[in-house]
């Protein structure tokens, strides 16, 4: 959410985002890749689409 509006992107983006904010030192944004690995462990079959619901709060913005 930006301005209290959500924002939508890929879901590439969000992932470049997080791990950039991981990158950067943000133990929250790591914290919850470290979860996301966890819940989606392996190889993502073909065709089959993620949703990833992600707040304000996990996202630590």
């Amino acid at each position: 959410m930006a301005d209290g509006k959500p924002v939508r992107m890929s879901r590439w983006d969000a992932y470049i985002k997080l791990y950039t904010m991981a990158l950067n030192k943000d133990d929250g944004a790591a914290a919850l890749i470290k979860k996301i690995r966890k819940k989606f462990p392996g190889e993502q079959l073909p065709g089959e689409i993620i949703v990833f619901h992600l707040s304000e709060e996990d996202m630590r913005l």
